[in-house]
């Protein structure tokens, strides 16, 4: 019998989502990969055991990547709620506002607030940096 977890968040079927096939990260588009590393770090403000224990179940118990993360907010947003029941809003809050704050976002015009929507538009701004030169 599956749990719930593999059942939820099975990983895609395509070739891409196979970790053999994953995009190493000096390949990975570069707004992913800083959006990634900022969401590592919010993570690290709960603490560096609690972080590492995140990241831990992330990779082994739901295959999701850091850069997962960043491709499938979605899928990453429902491992915190599995991970932490009610509690996952906290957790999610914390990164969104870490995200914001980092990339230069007010996230009081966040709408929907949800971490899905913040990546959304932080990629738009990090993409839109780039190519003016900031």
């Amino acid at each position: 019998m599956r749990d719930e977890a593999s059942y939820i968040l099975e990983p895609k079927p395509s070739a891409a989502s196979s970790s053999h096939f994953r995009k190493p990260a000096s390949k990975m588009k570069a707004s992913t990969q800083t959006l990634a590393q900022t969401v590592e770090r919010a993570l690290f403000l709960l603490g560096e055991n609690v972080a590492r224990v995140i990241l831990y179940n992330l990779e082994n118990r739901f295959s999701i990547s850091k850069s997962d993360i960043i491709e499938d907010p979605e899928r990453f947003t429902e491992a915190l709620g599995l991970m932490f029941g009610s509690g996952a809003a906290v957790v999610e809050n914390l990164i969104i506002r870490h995200v914001c704050m980092t990339i230069g976002i007010n996230a009081s015009t966040l709408n929907p607030s949800t971490f899905s929507h913040c990546v959304d538009v932080a990629k738009q701004t990090l993409d839109a940096d780039r190519k003016y030169g900031d």
